[in-house]
C-alpha cells in the first residue's frame, strides 16, 4: 500500500509540474541576454519577460 501511494503522489506531483493550466503556455517568453565586457572583466545579465502571444488565436485590441 506505500508503494501505491508513492507512485500516486509521484504522478501527482509530475503532473502538476509538466501540465500548464489553461490558457498558459508551457514554455513562457523570457529571453536572457548575457553581456561581457573585455575592458573591466564585468558581465551583465539582461533578464526580459515578454506577454506570450499564440499567433493562432485571434486578437482584438478594442
Amino acid at each position: 500500500m506505500k508503494f501505491l501511494t508513492f507512485f500516486i503522489f509521484v504522478g501527482i506531483f509530475f503532473w502538476v509540474a509538466m501540465v500548464p493550466p489553461d490558457g498558459m503556455n508551457k514554455y513562457p517568453a523570457v529571453n536572457v541576454e548575457f553581456e561581457y565586457s573585455q575592458a573591466n572583466g564585468a558581465m551583465n545579465m539582461s533578464v526580459y519577460a515578454d506577454e506570450y502571444v499564440q499567433y493562432d488565436e485571434a486578437i482584438d485590441f478594442e
